[in-house]
């Protein structure tokens, strides 16, 4: 019984992601609207490299965003900036180099949102790596057919043991 649940993440894993490339797509022709920054944090982190060749430290920020929209008389909050990669992870001089960040910062920008359902939005249209997307599709899908083989040979296995 466990082994049939664990089958079932692949497909709610895959299924999400499908819906994420979809929208993704759909979200260049969403209809558009003026947003209010209520939250703009920038969190400067340091790591250390994870290759030999890479000794030094190197810093990244983590973005904290949370804006508001109007749609048709009813408030809405958000806080993606796009489907995808979250641009949550750039660096301090990406940052300040950055037109969208700075009109962001300002409060000069455009909330897209999913007409059927405005909760649903996003500062940039598109998706930043689709191929990621579709990779990690096919991969959990694989492990989920490879989960279900298993699963079959174990149970015909247990159905011909000697009694």
């Amino acid at each position: 019984m466990i082994f049939l649940c664990i089958m079932v993440l692949p497909i709610l894993l895959s299924s999400y992601l499908l819906l994420q490339i979809m929208l993704a797509s759909h979200s260049i022709n969403w209809p558009s609207t003026k947003g209010h920054l209520l939250i703009f944090k920038v969190y400067e982190k340091t790591a250390k490299a994870k290759f030999p060749s890479l000794m030094d430290d190197y810093k990244y920020c983590v973005l904290k965003i949370k804006y508001e929209y109007e749609v048709n008389g009813n408030l809405y909050k958000g806080s993606r900036i796009q489907f995808g990669k979250q641009e949550a992870y750039i660096t301090p001089s990406e940052l300040e180099a950055s037109e969208f960040y700075s009109n962001l910062k300002q409060g000069k920008f455009t909330v897209y949102f999913f007409k059927s359902l405005p909760q649903i939005s996003t500062l940039k249209t598109g998706l930043s790596n689709t191929k990621n997307h579709i990779f990690a599709i096919v991969f959990i899908i694989s492990v989920g057919v490879l989960l279900y083989f298993m699963y079959v040979i174990s149970s015909s296995l247990l159905h011909d043991a000697p009694k």
